[in-house]
């Protein structure tokens, strides 16, 4: 690596060290939920190298109950996003059951970040699709985890900002000035998947269920491995009744991401929902 390639990427390093520790500052913290050791202390290294005491801000937790209550007791506590990494498998136990709690009841508040030991592609898709804001396949160096972090807490330019107001306003029912942010997102990236996503939620919301089709297509047109459009036609064609629609986004997600077996038992419904017994 020549010296200025160097220096680039060591800036890159200081600005995501800078993002962590003025979280940790203002009173952000993180537990780790696993029974990895190792990533442990390799979390509690990248921490020490970004000037921050791992003790001030990170806890270990062994079982996924016992992370969920600690983050109940922090939400109560602070207005702070919460970042919980959260092993894939502990012993017999299977990681969604915790990741869809903490979504359900905490939502932003609480940043999910997967941990795993390599795994398939479908494996990846699947961790992202029940609700992971980031995977992380071990093992991992210090610096890719402090941006992995970094990344989780905060987005990382001002388009991403515009996209996250846009999205509260939505859930706040000010659509109008939800639109105006929308198109300011599509104006300076006329190809955004996000901005496409919004303008449709923004349609659907406005009962203008053509228009939101139109731009949830248009979203699953630009990225082909983003189940997120898809999930959206699913959830627009069900609520217009359009059943055949629904089955085929239903049979693209299934392609997309076979391992979702809760996907393969609303597939088999909604053939009944049709009379199609066989």
């Amino acid at each position: 690596m020549n010296i200025v390639k160097r220096m680039q990427e060591e800036k890159k390093v200081r600005k995501y060290e800078a993002i962590v520790l003025d979280y940790v500052e203002s009173g952000g913290r993180m537990y780790i939920c696993t029974g990895d050791y190792s990533f442990y202390k390799i979390v509690r290294y990248a921490l020490e190298r970004a000037g921050i005491e791992p003790r001030s801000c990170c806890g270990e937790v062994g079982e996924y109950d016992k992370v969920v209550a600690l983050a109940e007791k922090f939400a109560r506590k602070s207005k702070q996003t919460l970042v919980v990494f959260l092993e894939r498998q502990i012993g017999k136990q299977s990681f969604v059951k915790t990741l869809k709690v903490l979504k359900k009841f905490y939502g932003d508040k609480v940043k999910v970040i997967v941990t795993s030991d390599e795994i398939p592609r479908e494996e990846i898709i699947l961790i992202h699709e029940v609700g992971a804001d980031n995977v992380i396949v071990k093992p991992i160096s210090a610096k890719s985890l402090i941006e992995k972090i970094a990344f989780s807490i905060k987005p990382d330019n001002k388009l991403q900002v515009l996209i996250k107001r846009s999205k509260q306003l939505v859930e706040e029912g000010n659509l109008e000035d939800a639109q105006k942010i929308a198109e300011k997102v599509m104006e300076a990236k006329p190809d955004s998947v996000a901005g496409f996503l919004l303008m449709g939620d923004i349609y659907k919301e406005q009962d203008e269920f053509d228009k939101a089709k139109d731009m949830y297509t248009s979203a699953s047109k630009s990225e082909d491995l983003f189940i997120e459009p898809l999930l959206k036609l699913v959830e627009l064609a069900e609520d217009t009744g359009d059943t055949d629609a629904k089955l085929d986004y239903l049979s693209r997600l299934d392609k997309l991401s076979p391992l979702n077996y809760e996907r393969k038992i609303e597939i088999g419904e909604t053939y009944l929902d049709q009379d199609r017994m066989e």
